[in-house]
């Protein structure tokens, strides 16, 4: 477990690495068809995106024992019961999104990195209400009212519509459990863009006043 750790102290571009990863996820994968019709390239744009995930949460010894025992369990029950790789695949998203939240939020530096970081989080929970909408949806049917199949880049499109509070109105909750989810995606969007943001610019702001820098 050493080898991922001494790679992401000594990469500082990790969160600019990641970012075309996610964006991948929902401008390209939508494009290759049904992910469960072409599931080699979907699997390896999300392998590729839990991969670069472990590197950016590897300074942390404990959450990198975890990332990597989930992302490995994931490909294992992709095999032995694909039912629960989605719920793995959740409890990775989660701490990914955890993580990187934390690792913006704290120390006194406002690089690049962190900014392109504070978007990498921003696309992680959109990714992780995907799957938790994903879930729902094949557990009960009907939970959402869409047209068409739901397929994942059904729901990816939704939760990053929701996130961002646009609502364009073709993919509907309906049940109560559906929508309780979407109005919590709404407002941890809107705290996400509010705390966040004003982290980076006071930390910007800090970084201007210090001896030197003005």
């Amino acid at each position: 477990m050493e080898a991922p750790r001494k790679l992401a102290r000594n990469w500082n571009w990790k969160y600019g690495t990641l970012l075309p990863a996610l964006l991948s996820i929902y401008f390209v994968v939508p494009f290759l068809g049904n992910p469960s019709s072409t599931p080699p390239a979907f699997r390896i744009t999300l392998l590729t995106v839990m991969f670069l995930c472990v590197l950016a949460v590897a300074k942390h010894r404990g959450v990198l024992y975890l990332a990597v025992s989930l992302a490995v369990a994931s490909e294992l029950a992709y095999f032995l019961n694909p039912d629960l790789r989605q719920y793995v695949q959740m409890a990775f998203f989660v701490l990914a999104s955890a993580v990187v939240l934390f690792d913006v939020m704290t120390g006194e530096d406002a690089t690049v990195d962190k900014v392109l970081g504070a978007m990498c989080g921003y696309l992680l929970l959109g990714i992780l209400f995907a799957l938790v909408y994903s879930a729902m949806e094949q557990k009960n049917p009907g939970c959402f009212k869409m047209e068409g199949g739901s397929e994942f880049s059904d729901f990816i499109y939704f939760s990053i519509v929701t996130l961002s509070t646009l609502g364009y109105g073709d993919i509907l909750p309906v049940s109560p459990q559906a929508r309780a989810l979407v109005s919590l995606e709404v407002l941890l969007g809107q705290f996400y863009l509010a705390v966040v943001v004003a982290r980076l610019v006071a930390l910007g702001t800090i970084l201007h006043e210090k001896p030197g820098n003005s």
